[in-house]
């Protein structure tokens, strides 16, 4: 398949004729025209870009996409609250941002008194925590104590200087 760069006629090498894109068509070839090209790279580094800039964008607009979409939804539930029920549109905006803000502060008043309660549970349990974990550090350093009175004495004084060199180098 040849590609030519002319818009309306080609000229064919075979036999110095001059074929229309219908013909060229029927013989397998096809003309892309210079336009066509540039306006096709156009777009592919147009996409590319796009991609590339969509992780920024997102975090540009997020904002405002919530907020149209926030927007939306209260438009229709005024709509309704005007039309089915007859209230004015003035009240129905006030009703509805009344409704969001007490439904916004009982979330966080909740999540407050979750949070408070998980704090209340911590501090409560926290001394046999601290007692469990002594007690499991006492069997550790038993079953350690064993262990290093197993070995034969040079591996023990080494690990031994290695335990020194580590506890020098932390403090």
């Amino acid at each position: 398949m040849a590609v030519l760069l002319k818009t309306y006629y080609a000229h064919s090498f075979h036999h110095g004729q001059t074929l229309k894109h219908s013909d060229m068509a029927a013989k397998g070839e096809f003309a892309v025209s210079l336009e066509q090209i540039t306006k096709y790279i156009i777009i592919l580094a147009g996409i590319a870009l796009g991609l590339f800039l969509l992780p920024f964008l997102l975090k540009l607009l997020a904002p405002f996409l919530a907020a149209f979409f926030i927007a939306a939804l209260c438009q229709s539930l005024i709509r309704f609250m005007q039309r089915r029920l007859g209230i004015s549109r003035g009240i129905s905006s006030a009703l509805l941002v009344t409704f969001i803000v007490a439904a916004i502060i009982s979330l966080i008043f909740w999540t407050v008194l979750q949070l408070l309660g998980q704090a209340k549970n911590l501090i409560v349990s926290l001394p046999e925590t601290i007692h469990s974990f002594r007690i499991q550090l006492s069997a550790l350093t038993q079953k350690y104590e064993g262990f290093m009175g197993s070995l034969p004495p040079e591996i023990s004084s080494f690990i031994d200087m290695l335990t020194e060199q580590l506890q020098s180098y932390s403090s």
